[in-house]
């Protein structure tokens, strides 16, 4: 692991707070940061997944058992709901192509009953 990977996670061991030590890493440490959380946690990891038509990437792909977590690691200044939206909107399309991709169906979304 790199000495600056590992100052930050033992300044997270220690007890500063994420998001502060998220905010003060430059957005390629973050993406390493975030695999190297994961495969402390047992993941696979798989960094810069790329796929094609249409060309998307996910930052960070973590599998453990029946678990898979698709991450893209940005850094916002700031965020309105407009934006938050598109963000969310292209995070979906990425997890759909992927899901495509390793042939799993699309979950379906649960029903919430009314009370």
């Amino acid at each position: 692991m790199e000495s600056k990977l590992r100052t930050i996670l033992s300044a997270i061991q220690e007890g500063v707070p994420i998001d502060e030590v998220a905010n003060n890493v430059h957005w390629k440490d973050f993406e390493g940061l975030v695999a190297e959380i994961l495969e402390l946690k047992h993941f696979e990891v798989l960094r810069n997944f790329r796929m094609k038509k249409p060309t998307m990437e996910i930052d960070v792909v973590g599998k453990r058992l029946d678990v898979v977590m698709l991450i893209d690691c940005k850094h916002w200044k700031r965020m309105s709901y407009s934006n938050l939206k598109i963000i969310v909107d292209k995070q979906i399309k990425r997890a759909k192509q992927y899901l495509s991709l390793i042939h799993i169906s699309e979950p379906t979304r649960p029903r919430l009953s009314s009370y």
